[in-house]
């Protein structure tokens, strides 16, 4: 790092310029070299994933500069920061520098004459009038690292289709965008971030990383969002979103129905895009957070993690993996996020295998939900744990559609059938498995999960439970631990069946577990130890076979 950067004289001699000069030079590398240290963030979003609830390393983290300096709060680092960028603007190309010249009726010619100054000065900087509208119908043209600098600027489309085609390492910082279809536009570019600024009256997407990389989106505001806020696509790498807002005026973005192919964050094809600590992302017609799936690349997101969000009032899901029906996103990471009335599910893993779900609180009224407030759909690998379900309108989680190997643990659900079922076998319940036409969960781990109903009326009454099955046989699931309050039962034997139970006759010459047996009700119970369910099964040891026990669930 060039911090700190030379002092000033206080004369306007050649040598104070010289310095000024040298000095912008500096944060421009300075600027460079913290981006190109984002591919850290992976081993530190990784140790905030494995401490569960835990914000003080985020906290001591954002108060440490680039340099390694401390400061005792982050509003004196966010002072330190704007510091350098006021250094920026005073060495800047000014746009009140360039007049409009007749017979031109807007900005965008001047605007252009600036950029391209810039382009050929010592600086590369463009700066902003404050507080002033610039109206710019033309799509401009950038260079390679140029930084655009406002103090509560706009710049207004009228409805254009785009304001720039970025290119490499262009910063935008403090500007406002209104009305266009699209923003800025990545193509195969890296460095093009977003610091405080505003997009306000977006068609299509603010921000369009189509195949670019090592980008941040930072303290930035989205409002009234037509389709997406952001947008990765095209094997996008390394892309941060942080400390943004994304907000539409109604919920569901508006919208009777859902709508597809949209969300605030958009990552349809994209490997470690890092959506963190956006305290607002709301009421967007699709997800709020999405990570897809381009279907004409045949790729999708995958090594992507979106923690500390909160999303509430989209019109899909609240937060999403979805691979499709080749599972091309994977790998990826819902972590410490709060997901509360959105259409559908509040978070999903649908089509999309190996991710980790860990700390997330996901919360409905009656009036909101599907299957289940957090739903795993035909997913292989994933793991589950540590999450808390409120109120659910329906299932509190639902295991869905040959789903497999799955851990789901230390799971606490305080509330399901907040639309009162009466009748439905597949609905209302603490955990849910089925196959939903598709094909029986599998080997699935269901450990230590509180289930309390906050309405007995809406479940034991119902007879609901806290864990149902459709399928009355073998599965390989393995069910331990299950506390319930005000349900039926815990575990209903439909559910019981599908454990990993063993034989009550010595089998003749199987090794190990015999599986042949599916149906528990015809097997000697060895009785029940406080809340757990226990079978009599044979067990081969040394080519000898003894009896054991096997506990299974309640």
């Amino acid at each position: 790092m060039k911090y700190p950067y030379r002092q000033k004289t206080n004369n306007a001699s050649k040598e104070a310029r010289i310095i000024d000069n040298l000095n912008v030079i500096d944060i421009a590398s300075d600027i460079g070299e913290l981006l190109s240290k984002a591919g850290e963030l992976q081993s530190q979003l990784d140790s905030l994933v494995l401490n569960a609830g835990d914000s003080s390393a985020a906290v001591a983290q954002a108060l440490v500069d680039e340099t390694g300096k401390t400061f005792s709060t982050l509003k004196a680092h966010l002072d330190d920061k704007g510091n350098k960028i006021n250094i920026l603007s005073e060495n800047g190309i000014h746009v009140e520098s360039f007049p409009i010249i007749a017979p031109e009726s807007n900005d965008s010619a001047r605007f252009q004459r600036a950029v391209n100054k810039a382009n050929t000065s010592g600086t590369r900087i463009v700066v902003l009038k404050n507080n002033k509208t610039y109206n710019i119908t033309t799509k401009i043209t950038s260079y390679d690292d140029l930084t655009f600098i406002g103090y509560q600027s706009k710049i207004a489309g009228g409805g254009a289709t785009k304001f720039m085609d970025a290119m490499n390492r262009n910063l935008f910082i403090g500007i406002n965008f209104d009305g266009y279809n699209f923003v800025v536009q990545a193509d195969g570019k890296e460095k093009v971030s977003f610091e405080r600024c505003g997009f306000t009256n977006i068609g299509v997407a603010a921000v369009y990383y189509y195949g670019a990389k090592n980008s941040y989106v930072t303290n930035c505001e989205f409002n009234n969002i037509t389709k997406s806020s952001i947008v990765v696509d095209n094997d996008g790498d390394n892309i941060l979103i942080m400390n943004s807002t994304f907000d539409n005026p109604s919920e569901f973005g508006g919208y009777a129905v859902e709508q597809n192919d949209c969300a605030h964050i958009n990552v349809s094809s994209g490997t470690r895009v890092f959506v963190l600590n956006n305290p607002k992302v709301k009421n967007n017609g699709g997800q709020g957070i999405l990570f897809g799936y381009n279907s004409s690349l045949g790729k999708g997101a995958r090594y992507c993690k979106a923690i500390g969000n909160y999303c509430e009032g989209n019109g899909q899901e609240g937060i999403t993996s979805f691979g499709g029906s080749n599972k091309v996103a994977y790998q990826n990471t819902i972590a410490h996020n709060t997901s509360k009335n959105n259409r559908f599910h509040q978070i999903e893993i649908w089509q999309s295998d190996d991710n980790t779900v860990i700390g997330n609180t996901v919360d409905e009224s009656n009036t909101y939900g599907s299957m289940g407030a957090l739903t795993l759909y035909n997913t292989k690998g994933t793991i589950a744990s540590d999450n808390k379900v409120l109120n659910a309108s329906n299932n509190g989680v639902a295991i869905l559609a040959g789903s497999d190997r799955l851990v789901v643990k230390n799971t606490t659900i305080k509330g399901t059938n907040g639309k009162n079922d009466t009748s439905t076998a597949t609905k209302g319940h603490g955990i849910l498995l089925d196959s939903n036409g598709v094909a029986q969960p599998t080997n699935i781990l269901l450990k230590d999960a509180i289930i309390e109903s906050t309405d007995t009326s809406k479940t034991s009454s119902n007879n609901k439970f806290g864990v149902y099955s459709t399928s009355n046989s073998l599965q390989g699931n393995t069910i331990k631990d299950i506390n319930t309050t005000g349900y039926a039962n815990n575990v209903h034997l439909f559910a019981k069946n599908t454990t990993k139970h063993m034989s009550s006759a010595k089998p003749a010459a199987v090794t190990g577990y015999d599986t042949y047996v599916e149906n528990v009700g015809t097997l000697a119970e060895a009785g029940t130890t406080g809340s757990k369910y226990v079978v009599r099964g044979w067990l081969q040891v040394g080519g000898v076979f003894v009896d054991d026990r096997m506990i299974t669930g309640n």
